[in-house]
This record gives structure tokens, C-alpha cells and sequence, in this order.
């Protein structure tokens, strides 16, 4: 169930293409990293800030947000991906 992460907690480099085409956006052909791809580590960043997405050591999985304030919510996905 979930994902596969990295150490780190972030996507598998080889996963970072399936993600980006999930966003709609475009990845680089080679990935190091999926902390370096901005356009698919902040979203993730801000989900995990959020609740709906819970990280453990090696797995990724969907979760229900914990806080029920819209505003809450933005400014913690906001601080987030400030200090991603």
C-alpha cells in the first residue's frame, strides 16, 4: 500500500516521471533527486504538512487531513515548502 520512498521520504527518482505527468507538469529526463524537481517536491511537501499524505520510513500513503481550517492548512503547506 502507498508509495515507495527514499530514506529521506521523498519519491524514488524513478517514480518522479509518473508523478509529474500526475501533475501535469514536466520533469527533467534524469533525476538525482525528487527534492530537486520543485514542481513535484513542494506539492508533496504541502501535502505531508497538511495530512493527506503520511511518510514513514519507507512508504508514502494518502491520509485524511487532520485539521479542519482551510486557513490553518494553507499557512502550514505554505511554511512547508518556505523551508523545503
Amino acid at each position: 500500500m502507498g508509495k515507495p520512498v527514499t530514506p529521506k521520504g521523498v519519491l524514488r527518482p524513478v517514480d518522479v516521471a509518473v508523478a509529474g505527468a500526475a501533475l501535469g507538469v514536466t520533469v527533467p529526463a534524469r533525476v538525482r533527486t525528487a527534492a530537486d524537481v520543485e514542481v513535484v517536491h513542494w506539492p508533496w511537501v504541502a501535502a505531508e504538512a497538511i495530512g493527506w499524505l503520511r511518510v514513514s520510513a519507507n512508504r508514502a500513503v494518502a491520509d485524511i487531513a487532520t485539521q479542519d481550517d482551510p486557513v490553518q492548512r494553507w499557512w502550514a503547506a505554505v511554511r512547508a515548502v518556505l523551508r523545503a
